[in-house]
């Protein structure tokens, strides 16, 4: 007897082709000396990059932040005192299909001059 073979969701196949066409990202950007000095990638980096090929596998994507997660910190001595903490959570959903897959809670970091 064999086994019924579940059904892949759209959501999945589109993201598996997605990701098979996603570049690597260089960390182009750079703190300021003051906050670490490390390079690091935004995520309008990111966004920028993933609109075609979402476009092109006909997904949507839905960030959600995660209110009860969020934290804002104050760091005294530097020139950008204030640092936001979020937990993300993005949804895909097929154009084709309506299934929908959720990847996360994700943590994001950010900082800002008050």
């Amino acid at each position: 007897m064999t086994e019924a073979k579940a059904k892949v969701p759209m959501v999945v196949k589109r993201l598996a082709e997605m990701t098979k066409g996603l570049p690597g990202l260089e960390k182009t950007k750079k703190a300021p000396k003051e906050a670490g000095g490390f390079a690091y990638r935004g995520i309008d980096d990111l966004l920028d990059t993933l609109h075609p090929l979402l476009v092109d596998c006909k997904l949507n994507l839905s960030p959600r932040v995660l209110p009860e997660h969020s934290k804002l910190h104050f760091i005294s001595g530097v020139k950008m005192p204030r640092v936001a903490e979020v937990y993300v959570e993005y949804e895909f959903q097929s154009a084709e299909d309506g299934s929908i897959k959720v990847i996360g809670p994700v943590l994001g970091t950010g900082a800002d001059n008050i």
